[in-house]
């Protein structure tokens, strides 16, 4: 039966009383009454990849396996989708389980109706070598510790429970274990195995809350509590990679390198963060708070316990100094100070409309000076003398501006003045004029020239300021 939709039932979506060897596949059964589908009788059967949804009537399920338990066997139920029914499915004869999404049925996913079907099939009591044939999941019955489990296939993968007290023995030949010892299983333990060359070999374990998985697959929700999760715990070189629904190296770590990558398969560095597109790629640290101290901030750490630190303060911040409220800041701790500087290319510094540059804006003792290609001076402020220098060092200005021009060789004059708009002074002077002052008005005084002072006028050539004392 296979391929079919069936709508709005009044009884059963898909019913069939054949008893053996039926496949019911590929089906979608949308509302009904008593059962979405019924598998009556059935032995050796296959329901699979079905789905069923609405089946609302009183004590109604999705899908019904309905028999003889012990007698209708080898069934199997996987791949189906079932919800928004009373139960997911009901199990009256022994199936095996596989891959089915259950969720969303008002009662549950399961409802079994004798101890020795359903999702576990109960081992006989006192049986060290019990049959697991045409079965998964298997339930122990008794204390008899199992040597192995007869009447599997090539590639089996059976799940086994522990009702009770129960060991499962490694013997390195029939039954291969974690750790080459015996798993002494107390109740709802279970042990995973895989017959591989007529062995059994674990691949997998719960037991006071210690699992052990050579391959874990899920096809719902997973959730690890109770205890803490540790990926590689031996170190080896295994990576982990988890997908997005685009990205699929939305997280991705890399065990040989040591490195982590985000959007990235082959980080370059320990935290590699890649998002290729047309559009700018920002990593954001946030702080939420209103609070006076909240500050949200990137900090680099090293061996000596100095620090950088870029960040942006909140706009209640009263920390005062170099944090601005509702501003961003550099800070750097350390004799090492802050450096910054373009590897390649220039080094900009931009401010937007009305925004400014302000260095030293707390009004501290803190100098500034810019280099040249060999002027280690170029151009220097002083905050204690309040002066800038050009050519002179920091300390050494003389006045409110100092220009040197300190080489003998440099062919170049101390100062040079360029005047475009050309009706206008080449120099402006302002200053109260009177006796003693900076500027004072000639009156009945003289000029005794003592010095010339050499200027050139551009396409005029050299020429002479007279200086000298007056009286």
């Amino acid at each position: 039966i296979k391929g079919n939709t069936v709508e709005n039932s009044g009884d059963v979506g898909i019913s069939t009383s054949e008893t053996e060897d039926m496949i019911i596949d590929g089906n979608q059964v949308r509302v009904a009454v008593l059962s979405g589908i019924a598998a009556a009788s059935a032995t050796n059967s296959t329901v699979s990849n079905n789905i069923v949804r609405g089946v609302t009537g009183a004590d109604s399920r999705g899908i019904l396996f309905n028999g003889t338990p012990g007698t209708h066997v080898g069934n199997i139920a996987i791949g189906n989708r079932v919800t928004g029914c009373v139960w997911g499915m009901d199990i009256y004869v022994e199936t095996r389980l596989e891959g089915n999404n259950l969720a969303g049925n008002s009662s549950g996913e399961f409802r079994t109706n004798n101890s020795e079907v359903g999702p576990f099939r109960t081992i006989t009591s006192g049986d060290a070598t019990p049959t697991v044939k045409d079965g998964t999941n298997f339930i122990s019955a008794g204390a008899t510790t199992i040597t192995y489990f007869d009447d599997g296939h090539e590639g089996q993968t059976i799940t086994f429970r522990a009702a009770g007290s129960i060991t499962v023995a490694h013997d390195g030949s029939a039954i291969f274990l974690v750790g080459a010892a015996n798993f002494a299983m107390a109740s709802n333990d279970t042990l995973t195995l895989k017959r591989i060359n007529g062995a059994w070999y674990e691949i997998g374990r719960k037991g006071a809350g210690v699992g052990s998985f050579t391959t874990l697959t899920a096809t719902d929700n997973v959730s690890f509590d109770g205890g803490t999760f540790v990926f590689n715990e031996t170190g080896a070189d295994l990576d982990a990679r988890f997908e997005g629904d685009n990205e699929v190296n939305l997280l991705f770590t890399d065990a040989s390198a040591d490195r982590v990558g985000i959007g990235t398969a082959s980080p370059a560095r320990r935290l590699h963060v890649l998002h290729t597109q047309d559009a700018e790629t920002f990593l954001r640290v946030s702080n939420a708070s209103t609070g006076t101290g909240a500050a949200a901030a990137f900090e680099a750490f090293n061996d000596d316990s100095k620090t950088m630190q870029l960040g942006v303060t909140s706009s209640a911040n009263t920390f005062g100094g170099v944090y601005p409220q509702n501003g961003a800041y550099l800070t750097a701790s350390g004799a090492g100070g802050l450096s910054i500087a373009a590897i390649a290319g220039p080094l900009k510094l931009h401010g937007f409309a009305t925004s400014e540059i302000v260095l030293n804006d707390t009004g501290a003792d803190v100098n500034f000076r810019v280099e040249g290609d060999t002027d280690t001076d170029l151009l220097t402020t002083d905050a204690v003398l309040e002066a800038v220098g050009i050519g002179i060092a920091m300390g050494s200005q003389a006045g409110k501006l100092h220009v040197v021009q300190a080489s003998s060789t440099g062919a170049k004059p101390v100062l040079y003045l360029t005047q475009a708009d050309v009706d206008q002074d080449m120099m402006e002077l302002n200053c109260t004029i009177g006796t003693g002052n900076a500027i004072e008005a000639v009156g009945a005084k003289t000029l005794t020239t003592t010095h010339f002072v050499k200027v050139t006028i551009t396409g005029v050539g050299d020429r002479y300021f007279p200086v000298g004392t007056i009286a």
